[in-house]
Formats: structure tokens, sequence, C-alpha cells
């Protein structure tokens, strides 16, 4: 994920929906100006043909990750950058080189215009990693070892993706954020001060209680949002405005954020060996499928509300809109939830919770505990607070069957 275009994108420790062995997260871009590779235009991004799902009921459209034109990678490297103290350096190495190769990273990125990847020659470090350092330091560091006579790291090459792998012993700051506390790993762009080239890179911390399979998780998400969204000039980087809530409660809307909540998004394929993290296909969501690739051959299914309101909210600190409901505190409304599926299921349960571990602001009944494609089912939101944090009440929709749950996110405003 991005913060914003002015830095990097953070994969935040996740704590509400998914728990890993640590903190799970998500990815911070620094981006500025493009070079290497070209993108599709932004008049015509590829989009691969892909079967529309007949059997799902009618319903609210899925959000799309939308292309703004900035360069894609189409061929990408992965370097692994250790250090010492680096616990996992030859299995990272390894995964390296297996995820470059597998079919999930084809699934996982090839409609979003990026080809074959390489893992290059890894690179062990002799010098012990600092015990502190932010984004602006690693830049420098980056920097002064593209360029130095000895070029540990090779010439500066805005196709290739630097993994750096920081011990435990290392805590990384970027945007005011701190390493194992709010972020497990981002991504990150700058432009070389000594050759003008992009330099893309990944950062990727070593959190207490981590195992191999918590750091290629990670690993997965932020190689696959570098490729498809590497530099300042954006190119899939958000949801459209209307579904901004989707960007709100994902901790941003790459690709790789969009499914990072979701438990059956993680999982090892037999082909890496090593877990990875699913992401979000826009092909998919669009054909009515679970858009989070590589996927199970389960039927999707979700509760899709009907919603018309245009809700305005604060989000980060900032002013925003997304499609939503208005309702004034001490007062309900009912909202249609449309479920569906891509093929026949047992019945659903539904649920709805806040967002972000908050209780009170809202409450809610459904008409019906259950359904399966093509019910209709009834949704009563009261208000009883505002959630200050957001000056809305953000909320997700649940729908569990087998211990499986797929999510829908609203935002109420006031």
């Amino acid at each position: 994920m991005k913060f914003g275009r002015s830095g990097f994108g953070i994969l935040f420790c996740l704590g509400a929906m998914v728990t890993l062995s640590g903190c799970g997260g998500d990815s911070v871009d620094t981006a500025n100006t493009d070079s290497g590779a070209q993108a599709p235009t932004a008049s015509s991004p590829i989009v691969p043909i892909i079967p529309i799902n007949t059997f799902d009921a009618p319903h609210a459209a899925l959000p799309l990750v939308k292309f703004s034109g900035g360069r894609v990678m189409a061929n990408p490297s992965f370097m692994a950058i250790s250090f010492p103290a680096s616990t996992f350096a030859s299995s990272i190495e390894t995964f390296l080189s297996k995820f470059a190769a597998s079919a999930s990273w084809t699934a996982m990125t090839s409609e979003y215009g990026v080809s074959s990847a390489r893992a290059a020659t890894p690179v062990r470090l002799l010098e012990a990693a600092p015990a502190t350092i932010d984004d602006s330091q690693i830049q420098s560091w980056l920097s002064a070892r593209l360029n130095s006579v000895s070029r540990p790291l090779g010439a500066a090459d805005s196709n290739t993706i630097y993994v750096l792998n920081y011990p435990q012993s290392t805590t990384v700051a970027a945007s005011g954020q701190k390493s194992c506390v709010d972020f497990d790993g981002y991504h990150s762009e700058f432009s070389d001060p000594v050759t003008g080239t992009a330099i893309v890179y990944a950062v990727i911390a070593n959190c207490s209680g981590y195992t191999v399979n918590d750091q290629t998780a990670t690993i997965s998400h932020e190689l696959v949002e570098a490729a498809t969204d590497p530099d300042y000039n954006p190119a899939y980087y958000t949801v459209d405005q209307e579904n901004w809530v989707w960007n709100t409660v994902s901790y941003g809307s790459e690709v790789g954020d969009l499914c990072q909540d979701y438990a059956d998004s993680y999982f090892v394929p037999s082909d890496v060996g090593f877990r990875i993290q699913a992401s979000w296909s826009n092909a998919q969501a669009a054909a009515g499928n679970n858009p989070c690739v590589p996927a199970s051959a389960d039927p999707y299914f979700n509760a899709a509300p009907a919603l018309s309101d245009t809700v305005t909210y604060q989000d980060n600190g900032q002013s925003t809109t997304s499609k939503g409901i208005s309702i004034p505190v001490g007062h309900s409304r009912v909202i249609e939830l449309d479920l569906f599926s891509s093929a026949q299921t047992a019945a659903w349960q539904l649920s709805a919770s806040e967002f972000g571990g908050s209780s009170g602001h809202l409450s809610f009944g459904f008409s019906s505990a259950s359904g399966v494609n093509g019910d209709k089912v009834l949704l009563t939101i009261t208000v009883h607070s505002i959630n200050t944090t957001f000056q809305a009440e953000p909320f997700w929709i649940k729908s569990t069957l087998n211990g499986v749950t797929h999510y829908w996110p609203v935002v109420v405003g006031n």
C-alpha cells in the first residue's frame, strides 16, 4: 500500500482480520519519475478475457484498481540483500527464485502488463545493519552502494526490485510509522541523485516471533505491488472515488492491499514452497469471481449492499467521499443486501462489525441471519454515536461459510 505519492507504500501490522505469527502488513510506495519498462497506455490497460460468471445473482460491482498511466515493471528482477544478522537469508533467496518462476506470480501480475520475473544474484553484506534507520537514510544508503567503486549491489537498474531484509535488531521508521509496531514492510522508489535511475526497493522487517513464512507472505505482497505500481507517477494505485471506503479499510488500494485482510489469501503454493499472499484481480472481480488470486476452486460468495448516498468522512486526516449511507445519530435506516455466489453453495452466515476494533457506535439487525445466491436480506443500521476518527462509521458486512469469510465494507455518514 502507499501512504501518499510524496513518499512510499506500507504494509501495516494486521490486527483486525488476519493474524499471522507476528504483525502482518502492507506496503508503502515512495514514488518518483519513471524509467525503463513501458506501461500499457492509459487508454488501453491490459485486461485478460475471463469468462463471465453467469450463476451469480445481480449485485453491486466489486471495485477495480484504476490504471493511472504510470509504468509497470514488465520484466522485474528481485535482488535479495541481507545483513549478517538477517535470520532467513538463505530461505528468502530460495523463495525469490521460486516465486519469480511460479504460476502464482503470473496469475497475480500478468493482467497488469507484468511478464516474467527472475531472481538476481543475491547479496549478503558483511556490514552490520544499523539499530535504527529511516526511509531517507535507506535511500542514501542504496545510492551510495550503487555508485561506489566496489558496487556491491551492481549498477543502478530501474527494473530491479532491491529487497532489503533487515534483522530483528533493526527498527525502520517510515512516514511516522515504525517497523513491527505499525508495519511489516513497504515498497518505495526514488530517483538516484547520481545517475537519475529510478530505484525501486522493498523493506522487510523481521519482528519477534516471525517465521520464514511470515516474511515471505510480506515479501510477496510488496513484490507484486512494486511491479504493478513502482513509481511516483502511479500505475495500478487506487480504486475509483465511489469505492473509496475499500481503500480506507484496506489501508490502501494497491492490488496487494485489497486482499490482505482475508485469511484465505495466505497459502503455500506447491511450486513455491513458502507462504504468499494473494492479490486483487480486476478481471476476476469484473467477472463476479473471487477477486483475490490465486484462488481456490471453492465458489466465491458475498453480500453486496445496495447504496445510493455519497458520504463525506475523514480518512487519515483528509476529507474524502465514498458511496455509503447517511444516517443521523440516534436514527436508523435499512439497506438491502444482495447475496451472490459464483456457484451453488450452502447457506452462509451474515454478520456485521465496526472497522478497526471500534464498537458501540453502531448496532445491526438482519432480517435473516443467513442466505444463498439470489436472496435479498434487509440490514437495519442504527447510529448511536459518531466515530470521531473518521467523523463517520465504517463497518464490515461479513459472509461466512465453512470457516471462510468474505467482506464488503460500508461507511455510514452522519
